[in-house]
């Protein structure tokens, strides 16, 4: 079995955006093989990962609005996403 490799994501108009900041939502990508991705996005409410199919809209149209966070720009205490 291949190790889970996880992407971040912000999403919302500004520069330099933080994955919590207001007006934003926070998103990973689990790559649980070559060809298998799974989505999540955070749920301030619940503080939890829920599954979204948004952030391959967002991805595959290339939305500008859409920035890469580091690993390290997480929130230590944002656990990883569940895959199971």
């Amino acid at each position: 079995m291949e190790p889970v490799h996880f992407i971040y994501f912000v999403y919302g108009s500004g520069t330099d955006l933080k994955p919590l900041d207001t007006g934003t939502a926070f998103y990973a990508r689990a790559w649980v093989s070559l060809h298998d991705c799974r989505d999540f996005r955070w749920d301030q409410v619940t503080q939890s990962w829920e599954p979204t199919s948004y952030l391959h809209r967002l991805s595959s149209r290339g939305d500008p609005d859409l920035d890469n966070v580091h690993p390290r720009d997480v929130p230590d205490w944002i656990p990883t996403p569940s895959i199971d």
